[in-house]
């Protein structure tokens, strides 16, 4: 009910929230708002995954939609500022999808290249070049090297 239901609507509020312009004396309050969504959905689904029995075939799922929260909870934060909040929830992130059977999706392998530029940005802009380009190099690799499988679903 979570995947199929409940999380796209989630994802419908977050992007209203998102949008919202903040006035200059509160610059984050729709964020934090927008923030308290995907945190409330993550503990929720972590819940789930892990009460879930052997076997179930919605557990791929639940980790794959918790590697996406985040992601979008890593943007999300360092939106905020919150750099260091922000990256380890990218690295999070980055290892939910890596370790997942699901890594081939088409709609899937999108977001591990995202979370791999996600990451180049943030060392790029602390001054970490040199790690900064091994992570936008690494998407840059799956850009090209990406499977025929996601080749054809991208197109």
């Amino acid at each position: 009910a979570f995947l199929d239901q409940e999380a796209p609507e989630l994802f419908a509020s977050y992007d209203k929230l998102w949008e919202v312009e903040d006035p200059e004396e509160t610059p984050y309050k729709s964020k934090y708002a927008a923030r308290e969504l995907l945190e409330a959905a993550v503990a929720r689904l972590e819940r789930l995954t892990q009460e879930a029995p052997a076997g179930d075939e919605d557990i791929e799922r639940g980790r794959e939609m918790l590697a996406r929260l985040r992601l979008y909870l890593g943007k999300n934060y360092y939106f905020c500022e919150e750099v260091a909040d922000a990256e380890r929830l990218f690295n999070r992130s980055l290892e939910g999808y890596l370790r997942s059977p699901l890594r081939l999706v088409p709609e899937f392998f999108v977001y591990i290249q995202d979370a791999f530029n996600q990451l180049g940005m943030l060392w790029c802009n602390r001054q970490g070049h040199s790690q900064g380009m091994n992570y936008l190099r690494r998407a840059q690799v799956m850009y090209e090297r990406r499977p025929a499988c996601v080749r054809r679903g991208a197109e």
